[in-house]
């Protein structure tokens, strides 16, 4: 899909800080490479319920740490080797190619993923599974939002997706495949 299509499509039909979108993605998972007999051979179509998009990263982080009566002044910083693309907070761009974009979406407690995995181009066993995620590089909660005070579990999560892993984006009867 055009990252254009995508772009106009998004800031017309859902926009800013809009909730209850369902995404779904086709990406190769981050895995270590060393000696991983299952490297280049994975991917995974993930389908995210629930998900928003465009949300202010660093004004959520404080209302969640003012809510548990810490000091609300977290400052997010820049995303490595990324920029705002426009100022509705929705997508970034590729530092150094502007024909890579990416979608800004963020989990909450209301968030849900359904994760079909692959290997060699066929839906991978739940032992496959298993022995893939071994290799995965492991994933951390913010050490910045915990530095505030925030506890692991109520850090906030911002993925963002390359345009071109998106499959579809809904919310409501609103569809873009």
């Amino acid at each position: 899909m055009d990252n254009n299509i995508i772009i106009s499509w998004v800031r017309s039909n859902i926009g800013r800080n809009q909730f209850g979108v369902t995404i779904t993605t086709k990406t190769e998972p981050k895995m270590n490479k060393t000696n991983n007999p299952y490297f280049g051979r994975v991917y995974k179509i993930t389908t995210s319920k629930q998900v928003a998009l465009g949300r202010d990263y660093a004004a959520k982080v404080n209302k969640d740490l003012a809510a548990n009566g810490l000091e609300s002044n977290f400052k997010a910083q820049k995303p490595s080797g990324r920029s705002p693309l426009g100022t509705d907070l929705l997508f970034e761009v590729n530092d150094k190619n502007p024909n890579i974009c990416y979608l800004r979406v963020m989990y909450n407690s209301n968030s849900n993923k359904e994760e079909q995995w692959f290997l060699d181009g066929r839906l991978a066993t739940p032992e496959e599974i298993a022995a893939i995620k071994e290799w995965l590089v492991k994933s951390s909660a913010s050490k910045k939002q915990m530095a505030h005070g925030l506890k692991k579990e109520q850090c906030e999560s911002i993925t963002c997706y390359d345009l071109h892993n998106i499959l579809e984006i809904r919310q409501g009867a609103k569809v873009l495949k």
